[in-house]
């Protein structure tokens, strides 16, 4: 499943978080993929959540024998549910120290840049010291979302991963197009890829042609009606908004969107204004003072509460519990 050092021991436990959700999908996938047969890999495969499994649930999972295979996946979302009160810690801990060596543990924790860190799994969070601690044992995977400067290259480099090439001006293109959404920029790229059929490279009139931008002022407008408690209006920009894009890719636009309010809040906090903003975030002028008039309107308190609002909708439209149309318009009525 893993390809350490020939003779090397392989890591029993992956810990992998960030605001890149896409990236920690790609890497369990890759996990997948490693595990050979499809039909053998996914009866070794197991997911759990850690809002709702147990401690005998997980430890069943993590020290069940592979079936024909070499090793068992076991992958936790929302780990740190595990974890509350000191015993809830001490039992996580015990957990995976006991984790054997033909189980891989994958445990998935989404979060976000919050001063110049992560706001949950900070540089000193016990749960990363012991990930440090555990040697070749553990693996961290930090997965962040590229910054709008970073994307050109990003893009370029998924595209060599497809098998293709592209233009630096179609990179910047599609990158003003997409934004940081890496999972939209996958899918474009794939339909760029698949139109100019392997016969040359992506240029930017292929981008121009086949690539819609994600409309970044619908979002602000929408942002602001909810913010101002004008309901009607911040339902009508949604509904336009799904009459062109799918719900998913709104709802994309939107987690951005609180996130890049959430960054802009941290520095108005620390005294800042446009100028860092645009320089710190490494936004164009005008996003950088349409953030701060927007960001005023928020305490930090009242932003990460809407966030935490988002990815549960995120939560209750995997698990079923919620179609995402339903989730949006409830999300954006109590925004």
């Amino acid at each position: 499943m893993d390809s350490p050092a020939p003779g090397a021991e392989k890591p029993c436990i992956f810990l992998l978080f960030g605001d890149d959700t896409h990236a920690m999908e790609s890497f369990v996938h890759g996990m997948i993929a490693r595990m050979g047969d499809p039909g053998m890999a996914e009866l070794n495969t197991t997911h759990l959540d850690g809002k709702i499994a147990s401690d005998e649930d997980l430890r069943t999972a993590v020290s069940s024998l592979p079936f024909l295979g070499d090793r068992r996946l076991v992958i936790l979302n929302h780990p740190l549910a595990r974890t509350q009160g000191a015993e809830g810690k001490k039992r996580f801990l015990a957990l995976l120290d006991e984790v054997p060596p033909f189980t891989a543990l994958v445990l998935l924790v989404e979060d976000q840049p919050f001063r110049g860190d992560w706001d949950t799994l900070r540089a000193g969070h016990w749960l990363r010291k012991w990930v440090a601690e555990a040697g070749p044992r553990a693996l961290e995977r930090v997965c962040g979302l590229p910054t709008p400067g970073d994307m050109p290259g990003w893009i370029q480099k998924e595209v060599r991963k497809q098998g293709g090439t592209i233009s630096p001006e179609a990179a910047r293109a599609l990158a003003a197009a997409v934004e940081t959404n890496t999972e939209l920029a996958t899918q474009e790229i794939t339909k760029l890829l698949t139109y100019v059929d392997g016969k040359r490279a992506v240029e930017a009139e292929d981008v121009d042609l086949l690539c819609a931008p994600m409309g970044q002022g619908n979002i602000f407008d929408l942002v602001d009606a909810a913010a101002e408690g004008r309901t009607a209006n911040a339902l009508r920009e949604l509904h336009t908004l799904l009459e062109f894009q799918d719900p998913l890719l709104v709802f994309g636009m939107l987690t951005r969107q609180y996130r890049l309010l959430i960054q802009a809040r941290e520095i108005l906090d620390a005294g800042g204004g446009a100028g860092e903003i645009a320089r710190e975030m490494n936004q164009r002028d005008f996003v950088a003072n349409k953030l701060v008039r927007q960001a005023r309107r928020f305490s930090m308190n009242d932003l990460k509460a809407v966030y935490h609002r988002l990815l549960q909708l995120d939560e209750d439209s995997k698990s079923g519990q919620n179609d995402l149309m339903t989730g949006l318009d409830i999300f954006v009525a109590g925004a």
